[in-house]
């Protein structure tokens, strides 16, 4: 047995696709809201609890800004005030 807190084999950085699909599968199914932002800030994944509270698809907010997908922007970001 290995260490506690330590993984005995190295993560391997690629994924098969059925991997991937696991894991969109389980976190589309969790009741917490997931989203993930790329380095621009628009949306490049949510998951179905997320798209139900602001009432749109994924092709809606995929790719888009928040204040372009209609919902109030995230605490720490600023919004321009006049």
């Amino acid at each position: 047995m290995g260490s506690p807190g330590k993984s005995r084999q190295p993560v391997d950085s690629e994924s098969s696709p059925h991997e991937t699909e696991l894991l969109r599968a389980i976190v589309d199914c969790s009741a917490d809201l997931i989203i993930a932002k790329d380095t621009n800030l628009r949306l490049r994944f949510c998951n179905r609890a997320f798209r139900e509270l602001v009432k749109k698809g994924s092709a809606e907010l995929l790719g888009r800004l928040e204040s372009e997908a209609g919902w109030p922007a995230s605490r720490g970001q600023t919004a321009e005030t006049e």
